[in-house]
């Protein structure tokens, strides 16, 4: 026996048995399932996130390492990395580095510029 006639001797059994079961073919097609939305009155427009507020610098021009790191957007390391090989302007003795934020702006858009004007200063003091 095949399945086929395996299936239609069940399905007779059940039949003659008195129990009212329907073979899958004759099922009806699920009722179709409801859109799931959030419940939002239709006034009130949808928000969006807010970004997150940007960090404030201090007001003196002078900055550290970490805020250096933190106005430039790059990490504390790379920041160093500049410095130990001299690509980046910085003022004062090896442990009390500053940056000051002008060179570091004109560093962002011209980074020859900053440095040739860094050495000028250098030679000048």
């Amino acid at each position: 026996m095949n399945a086929d006639h395996t299936r239609e001797r069940i399905l007779v059994v059940e039949h003659t048995s008195g129990r009212q079961d329907r073979t899958p073919r004759d099922l009806e097609p699920a009722a179709p399932q409801k859109e799931c939305r959030p419940n939002i009155p239709a006034s009130e427009p949808p928000t969006l996130p807010r970004a997150a507020d940007p960090p404030t610098y201090p007001r003196t021009p002078w900055l550290t390492y970490a805020e250096a790191a933190a106005y430039t957007g790059w990490s504390v390391g790379y920041v160093q990395n500049l410095v130990s090989a001299g690509k980046i302007p910085v003022y004062g003795r090896p442990r009390s580095r500053r940056f000051r934020r002008d060179m570091l702006d004109l560093y962002l858009t011209n980074p020859d510029m900053a440095m040739r004007k860094f050495q000028a200063e250098k030679e000048r003091a």
